[in-house]
């Protein structure tokens, strides 16, 4: 059997417990005598031991964040609304664009014939009233 040497790739499966059996026996018997691959075993462990616990809680709080799942009533009955706001704005961009169309139309001018009218006589002014100030 191979001797392991010091930072090699079994020290990670070591660690995770995924070294082949055959392998085993050898990687303890250099651990025994390496205290650099030992502290490096253990950094090992206690990052998957913090992982483990990372993702475990991690597990739990998207479950509980979750919350309760829609019934799919719920989910047809927000799909019909979001599609009958949508019908409502098409129903008013089409009645505003109307209105546009009917206030740009342009305005008819009308003009009345007179008829020729006597002319207004002139009425002369008089000043012996005292009581109208000039």
């Amino acid at each position: 059997m191979q001797a392991l040497d010091c930072h090699g790739d079994w020290l990670i499966d070591y660690a995770d417990g995924a070294l082949p059996q055959r392998q085993v026996a050898a990687a303890e018997q250099h651990l025994s005598t390496c205290p650099a691959c030992q502290r490096e075993v253990a950094a090992l462990q206690s990052s998957g031991a913090r992982l483990d616990r990372y993702f475990a809680a991690l597990r739990r709080t998207e479950q509980c964040s979750a919350g309760p799942r829609a019934s799919r009533w719920t989910t047809v009955a927000q799909r019909a609304a979001a599609v009958a706001a949508c019908l409502a704005l098409v129903a008013m961009g089409y009645w505003l664009n109307r209105q546009a169309r009917i206030d740009a139309r342009p305005v008819e001018v009308v003009q009345l014939e007179t008829t020729p009218h006597e002319a207004i006589q002139h009425v002369p002014t008089t000043t012996d009233h005292d009581d109208i100030a000039a």
